[in-house]
C-alpha cells in the first residue's frame, strides 16, 4: 500500500471510529469531545481524520487501546501480544 492509500485507508478508519463512538455514546459529539476521550492532540486528529498525517507510535499505541487494533494493519505494523 502506497502512503496515500495509508492515509485514505486510516482516515476511513478514522473517521467510522468516530461516527461508532458517538453513536454509542447516545449523544452528538464532537471531534474535541472524541480528541479528548482519545487523549490526542486535537490538531493531530483533524489530520489523521482528513488524511493529511498517520499516527506516530505512541499515538498508534493509544488508538489501539481505545479503538481496536486495526490501526496497526492500517500501518502494516504488526499487532502487539497480548
Amino acid at each position: 500500500m502506497g502512503k496515500r492509500e495509508e492515509l485514505d485507508a486510516i482516515a476511513v478508519w478514522m473517521n467510522r471510529s468516530f461516527l461508532d463512538w458517538q453513536s454509542q455514546s447516545g449523544t452528538r459529539k464532537t471531534i474535541r469531545d472524541f480528541s479528548d476521550y482519545l487523549e490526542v492532540d486535537y490538531s493531530l486528529l483533524t489530520k489523521w481524520l482528513s488524511g493529511t498525517a498517520a499516527p506516530g507510535n505512541e499515538n498508534v499505541i493509544i488508538l489501539g487501546n481505545r479503538l481496536g487494533p486495526e490501526i496497526y494493519d492500517l500501518r502494516g505494523w504488526p499487532r502487539p501480544k497480548c
